[in-house]
């Protein structure tokens, strides 16, 4: 936070939700925003869910017994409650995939939809963002640098997703990036021609924030 603030910057904070709980991430906010007052705003609810074996491969740390899109919704609704019953100020957000990256598009068995329709439809009224991370990839410098091409359809198709399935006031709610990084060679010349290019596709696209 500190540091933070020595650069003029907003933090955004992950809540812990694959081995924590509401109360757990209400007490965050009290700590942060009523105890230090430190007024971060921004609060996401876990990070990479959807990798937490549902679709399965495994590499975020998630100890609820059911691992489905509408546990992390349900469990979203939840979050959002009691940190906003904390501090009404704070902007929470829901983790979604990124159209046209794994798993986006896919039905786990027994949901009924795949991750984001789940999460949008059954947390889209109490979320004020969303966060989406984009890796992607290439096998070449010449290929990676050709792949913002993409963000625009990408951008379009989320945005579609929020308005048919978050419901009501749906436009309200935003878009961060908050990882992303080339596929080749991301400390070359070509790699500071993607990052260049994604930033100022990204946030001509209206995404408020974008992490590299």
């Amino acid at each position: 936070m500190a540091a933070a603030r020595r650069v003029g910057a907003q933090p955004m904070i992950i809540a812990n939700y694959g081995t924590g709980t509401a109360q757990e991430a209400a007490d965050w906010v009290r700590y942060a925003n009523v105890t230090k007052g430190y007024d971060a705003t921004y609060w996401t609810i876990g990070n990479e869910n959807y990798g937490n074996g549902h679709y399965g491969a495994a590499w975020e740390a998630d100890n609820h017994a059911d691992k489905s899109p509408a546990e992390y919704a349900a469990h979203l609704v939840a979050y959002a409650e009691a940190m906003k019953a904390v501090d009404p100020t704070i902007k929470v957000g829901a983790v979604l995939t990124m159209p046209g990256n794994w798993p986006d598009g896919l039905v786990g068995a027994g949901d009924q939809g795949t991750w984001n329709q789940v999460v949008l439809a059954r947390a889209g009224a109490v979320i004020d963002f969303v966060d989406v991370h984009w890796y992607p990839g290439g096998g070449s410098a010449a290929e990676a640098v050709a792949r913002p091409e993409h963000l625009d359809d990408a951008m379009y198709l989320l945005r579609q997703q929020i308005a048919r399935y978050a419901g009501a006031n749906a436009g309200r709610i935003g878009i961060s990036m908050t990882e992303t990084n080339v596929g080749v060679g991301p400390n070359t010349q070509p790699g500071a021609l993607f990052l260049a290019d994604t930033y100022s596709d990204l946030l001509e696209q209206g995404v408020f924030t974008v992490h590299w």
